[in-house]
């Protein structure tokens, strides 16, 4: 069954830069705070280990694309396992394309998923926390396997559990948060066969969900919502190192492919049929 939607989908065709639900001013505070903050620290460390559990079995050659790259947080990730010249980093708004452009070796394109400026097909798709900013999810998923190769690999993470629901993600412009089931699914209604799917930082699961009921219990305006979301991005160096190492253990279970009971990401890996 398919996650419940906040809000009424838009479209029943793939969005347009226009209808995708982000505020591109989130970019510069992201930027800033990727390369230490622990939640996009212990992310990058959990998607390197499944890319190098996959690349082997990738078809040739194993070129990736990733949608909705960003400033190229885990570009950078995709680039170190993969090489530069195989990595093309796809991104609708000009603000973050020019961010990511400075930091990466590899190509980064303006662009979305109505008429994407690449050619593929891709031995690897990477979408890092996009599908939730997608109002149509089964568009969407079905533009992503056109560009997947027979055989090829669609990696994704999203938001867990439609109870975490909160101001963060009124504010970061999401349609919808993802149950395990609801994601597999979704995956296999475009047609793609799942792998592995499973929550991830099932760490911070209690203490989100508390922190989150609260902050709603306060209320507040666009602007109040938003200043929450960025003060989310500041961390007490200390804590912060703690929370890196207690999240990247993350990286050992999914190796594993283990399940977890419960969290606050979803991540899974499915792969086109040959």
């Amino acid at each position: 069954m398919r996650s419940s939607d906040k809000r009424e989908a838009k479209s029943s065709t793939v969005p347009g830069v226009d209808e995708l639900s982000y505020d591109p001013e989130f970019f510069a505070p992201i930027a800033a705070a990727e390369d230490r903050h622990f939640w996009f620290r212990a992310r990058r460390r959990v998607i390197e280990t499944l890319l190098r559990q996959v690349e082997p079995s990738l078809p040739q050659p194993s070129n990736v694309l990733e949608i909705g790259c960003g400033t190229g947080n885990v570009t950078r990730t995709l680039v170190d396992v993969f090489g530069a010249d195989a990595v093309t980093g796809m991104e609708p708004f000009g603000n973050a394309v020019a961010i990511a452009r400075k930091r990466l070796r590899c190509r980064v394109v303006e662009g979305d998923l109505t008429a994407p400026p690449v050619s593929g097909p891709f031995a690897l798709v990477g979408m890092f926390d996009v599908l939730e900013h997608l109002p149509d999810e089964t568009a969407s998923l079905d533009a992503v396997v056109r560009l997947l190769a027979p055989g090829g690999v669609l990696l994704l993470t999203v938001p867990a559990r439609q109870s975490l629901w909160s101001y963060f993600d009124v504010a970061s412009g999401h349609f919808r948060r993802y149950e395990v089931a609801g994601l597999r699914a979704a995956l296999e209604r475009s047609g793609l066969q799942v792998e592995y799917v499973t929550e991830l930082f099932s760490l911070l699961f209690p203490m989100m969900w508390l922190g989150r009921r609260l902050a709603s219990l306060k209320g507040g305006d666009a602007a109040r919502e938003r200043e929450k979301v960025v003060s989310e991005l500041r961390t007490v160096p200390v804590v912060n190192d703690v929370l890196t190492w207690a999240l990247g253990r993350e990286a050992r279970r999914v190796a594993k492919r283990r399940d977890a009971p419960f969290g606050t990401s979803v991540i899974a890996i499915a792969r086109r049929p040959s």
